[in-house]
């Protein structure tokens, strides 16, 4: 099964890492449009394929480094020190392969878990269903499919090792969309331009000339709004909009970064406010 939206995006839309949901230069009509295309049984396949490999890896891995762990201690291998190199040597490459095996695994199993994720055709989809809406900026998106370090003692105590960092499988993005499921589905725009979604939140592209009102039905049918500070002006215009549909027990903001940063996005947010106070008092 194949799954595309063409959503009227087009390849001049806007430079990468500028925009919000929907943050982009209007487009004209006469550009051509870009189709992104979901593939889950390739998605599910490749998912499979890369979790065996990464398995495979680390038992290649952990077999090797505790032979040599084993090699160096062994009191029988103490006359025998060519025989004794020989044989790290050997396993040391075992554990090396290993690790190779178990990091083209990890990049394999991502990518699977890309081509599987979910394309929303239009906001009427989405009726009747639970969702968390996820907002960000598109600056946020190489960031949060990082997969980052975490710390497994499960897997390293069969090599002796019980504080090594292993890599952790789950995008940040992926992270939160778990961590939110109890709320429903995670929902967020997709960035324009993009051939292969990333993972996690399902996606939903929008049109370039009019994604404000969009996002606005989205916001008022979620259950819950994750928002990802920043101090981009459609993030701001999000914020304000969340404000304005829904009460605050419903908005989460996420913050990334050191305490300035969390400074420079509170100053723009009550500027933001304050410029939306005037506006409706001026008309």
């Amino acid at each position: 099964m194949i799954q595309s939206d063409c959503g009227g995006l087009s390849t001049e839309s806007q430079p990468p890492g500028t925009g919000s949901a929907g943050e982009q230069e209007v487009a004209d009509s006469s550009q051509s449009a870009v189709c992104v295309t979901s593939r889950p049984t390739l998605g599910k396949s490749l998912n499979i394929v890369g979790r065996l490999l990464q398995y495979s890896g680390v038992v290649a891995f952990v077999s090797g480094g505790s032979t040599v762990r084993g090699l160096v201690v062994s009191w029988q291998w103490a006359d025998k020190p060519l025989a004794r190199s020989t044989g790290i040597a050997g396993y040391l490459l075992l554990a090396a392969l290993g690790g190779g095996v178990f990091l083209l695994g990890r990049l394999t199993s991502r990518l699977g878990r890309r081509y599987a994720t979910r394309i929303v055709s239009s906001a009427n989809e989405l009726s009747g269903e639970d969702y968390v809406l996820y907002l960000r900026s598109f600056d946020h998106d190489q960031h949060a499919h990082r997969m980052p370090f975490t710390h497994s003692a499960g897997v390293w105590n069969l090599a002796g090792r019980e504080d090594m960092p292993l890599p952790n499988d789950s995008t940040e993005e992926e992270g939160l969309a778990e961590l939110f499921s109890g709320f429903g589905g995670t929902v967020t725009v997709g960035r324009p331009g993009e051939r292969v979604p990333f993972s996690g939140a399902d996606r939903l592209y929008l049109p370039q000339d009019n994604w404000k009102p969009i996002v606005s039905e989205l916001i008022r049918g979620e259950r819950l709004v994750v928002l990802v500070a920043a101090t981009t002006k459609n993030t701001l215009w999000e914020l304000t909009e969340v404000r304005r549909l829904l009460p605050y027990p419903r908005l989460l903001v996420l913050l990334n970064g050191r305490e300035d940063v969390y400074d420079e996005f509170r100053a723009a947010a009550m500027k933001e406010f304050d410029r939306c106070i005037t506006q409706v008092e001026t008309e």
